[in-house]
């Protein structure tokens, strides 16, 4: 049965992962997947909530399912081949979604121990379901009457202090001002523990760097006018997950502004260990 409004999220998603360490990483994922192709295609995202579960929908097909405490990611990549070296991947045959795909499916344990290799892949997958094959983003949603706006308002209550790639940067923001360093990864008790990420990181970030891709230099801006101005992600060069503790981080040496592309490209493959290295890549498919 569809639950939403009314505050239903805030007592559902508790039952759903008791544990608040469990909560904490599955919905940070939902929130970022959520990001991401709501980012690409804004009428064609919804998120169902029912008494046992919720699933991410882009367009036609699933992105992100929990129900019953088992979870199902959709990867892009070949079942087979990922089964080799990953646990849990199954094969899946969705029209829209022009490359091979697949999905891991498994408990939130098994999840969290190979999400981190994965999410990569599942980012490319939410970038293929986000668009046409034209590059156009996709137009509406079958799964969209069932949209849980409560559970939206409920992520982004949670994770909205967090410096987003949706959030863009006003001309104040980004001045310079003198080095500073900010702390971040200091957990923080509200509905479940959450990482503190000051907002404040990202400015300096962009205030040194800017806001072209530090690997492809795409420019929002130049490309979409207003609409871009202000817009681009951020990433982080020691990935946050693996703060366990609140350590001090420098905007300018422990951040780099890229774009979505590159910043998915960043995260799919494991033997891609810097942003010069990416960069390299580019150049070298460029010049071919």
């Amino acid at each position: 049965m569809n639950a939403s409004g009314n505050g239903s999220a805030a007592r559902i998603i508790p039952s759903l992962l008791p544990n608040s360490h469990h909560r904490n990483s599955v919905l940070e994922r939902l929130w970022r997947s959520w990001l991401i192709a709501s980012a690409l295609a804004p009428g064609a995202c919804s998120v169902t909530l029912w008494s046992n579960g919720f699933r991410l929908n882009v367009g036609q097909v699933e992105a992100l399912t929990l129900v019953d405490g088992k979870i199902r990611m959709m990867l892009v990549g070949n079942a087979l081949a990922e089964g080799s070296s990953l646990l849990n991947i199954v094969s899946s045959s969705y029209k829209s979604i022009r490359s091979q795909h697949c999905a891991f499916e498994g408990n939130v344990e098994e999840f969290l121990s190979i999400v981190e290799s994965i999410s990569g892949k599942h980012e490319s997958y939410l970038i293929e379901a986000s668009t046409t094959k034209s590059g156009k983003p996709r137009k509406g949603s079958p799964h969209s009457v069932h949209h849980s706006s409560d559970l939206i308002v409920l992520l982004e209550r949670l994770y909205s202090q967090e410096p987003t790639e949706k959030l863009g940067a006003s001309e104040h923001e980004l001045q310079p001002s003198e080095a500073q360093t900010f702390l971040e990864g200091a957990p923080r008790s509200t509905f479940v523990n959450i990482y503190e990420r000051d907002p404040n990181a990202r400015r300096r970030c962009i205030a040194h760097w800017g806001l072209r891709c530090r690997v492809c230099r795409f420019d929002f801006e130049a490309t979409y006018g207003r609409l871009g101005h202000g817009y681009i992600h951020v990433h982080h060069l020691k990935p946050l997950n693996e703060i366990g503790e609140e350590y001090e981080v420098d905007p300018v040496k422990d951040m780099r502004p890229v774009c979505l592309n590159c910043h998915a490209m960043l995260h799919k493959s494991n033997s891609l260990s810097s942003i010069e290295e990416l960069q390299a890549l580019v150049l070298k498919n460029r010049r071919e």
